[in-house]
């Protein structure tokens, strides 16, 4: 439940492809999952 007292349910697959690139750009800029990676 929510503050309403509503019911809140999230789908569990993502129809839309491009939602996913939105979502990348977002955890990206905020280093959300950020591996560090070795420099060479």
């Amino acid at each position: 439940m929510i503050a309403d007292d509503k019911v809140f349910t999230v789908p569990s697959t993502i129809d839309d492809p491009a939602v996913l690139e939105e979502i990348k750009v977002i955890l990206q800029d905020n280093n959300i999952g950020l591996v560090s990676k070795k420099q060479f």
